[in-house]
């Protein structure tokens, strides 16, 4: 039971991100965009700026950022034809 409801879940992700890239609505990520911007702001050090990027990754600031732009951002923007942030 435990194992076809995984199964499930996971063609259903599969299923739903498949849908989601060949929609046509890929939008430009404004606020990933303006972390990574951010970061590239702190340090001209690349070895720097690359811990500070794993450091964003593992407390999920990139993924928070994506998942803004995702479920938010981007489909305000689609919507309305225009970027949603600022830049």
């Amino acid at each position: 039971m435990k194992r076809s409801l995984v199964a499930f879940a996971a063609a259903a992700t599969l299923a739903t991100t498949t849908l989601a890239s060949s929609s046509g609505c890929y939008g430009s990520f404004p606020a990933t965009r303006k972390i990574h911007s951010w970061n590239g702001s702190l340090t001209t050090n690349r070895f720097g700026q690359s811990a500070i990027m794993v450091g964003m990754i593992i407390i999920p600031v990139y993924g928070l950022g994506a998942l803004v732009d995702i479920l938010i951002l981007n489909p305000i923007e689609f919507i309305s034809g225009s970027s949603s942030a600022p830049e």
